[in-house]
């Protein structure tokens, strides 16, 4: 093994995957955009370790009265699902694809990101309100999404509460290196209009990949 690849495995990244849409690649511009992504970010980070979460092929359910008994117990290792949190604590690079659906992201990535808050892994309670436990250690996410109508200005935007919510969910645990991938309007364009749209966002993915 040459000395190169010593120093390439030694800064080699743990990267998450989130996918939080059940549509398959050929019907999602959200996955289309995430697999250009991923694919641009492994050609010039060929070593990072890339795991993937299908969310719907995952046992995520809403919070119950049992999981809220065991976070308050104060003890992590009694928390049904504190293998996912312990999983999102280790990654170092977050990619999460989330289409915007009725103005926010599909319930099964709220409910994911329920198991990422848990007091004493990801964050812990001061005199002066909550503290991340993520911060300070180069980790990154980005937001790959697609929306049927236009939210990033004019009356529309106030009614945005996807981007927002996962931004603000991954600065509350410290993460605050966050980008957005995205694409408007995705169910009123149409025709060519539609076509190069869509062209766009792939080429913002691909290089968005490439410097994530």
């Amino acid at each position: 093994m040459s000395e190169n690849s010593d120093v390439d495995k030694k800064s080699m990244k743990k990267v998450l995957f989130i996918n939080s849409t059940p549509k398959p690649m050929e019907n999602s511009i959200t996955l289309q955009m995430a697999h250009n992504f991923i694919e641009n970010y492994k050609s010039v980070n060929p070593y990072d370790e890339i795991s993937t979460l299908n969310l719907y092929e995952e046992n995520i359910r809403f919070l119950d009265l049992d999981n809220l008994n065991q976070m308050f117990s104060k003890d992590p290792e009694k928390i049904d699902f504190v293998h996912y949190t312990k999983q999102f604590v280790e990654a170092d690079r977050y990619i999460i694809a989330a289409p915007m659906w009725n103005l926010t992201v599909p319930a099964i990535l709220s409910a994911y990101l329920d198991y990422a808050n848990v007091q004493g892994l990801t964050f812990y309670y001061t005199a002066t309100g909550a503290v991340g436990m993520l911060g300070g250690k180069g980790k990154k996410a980005v937001l790959i999404s697609s929306r049927g109508g236009g939210y990033s200005e004019g009356k529309w935007e106030p009614f945005e509460m996807a981007e927002r919510y996962v931004r603000k969910q991954f600065e509350f645990l410290g993460i605050t290196d966050f980008q957005l991938v995205l694409m408007d309007w995705a169910d009123v364009l149409q025709g060519d209009e539609l076509d190069r749209a869509k062209k766009l966002s792939m080429e913002n993915a691909s290089k968005a990949g490439q410097n994530f």
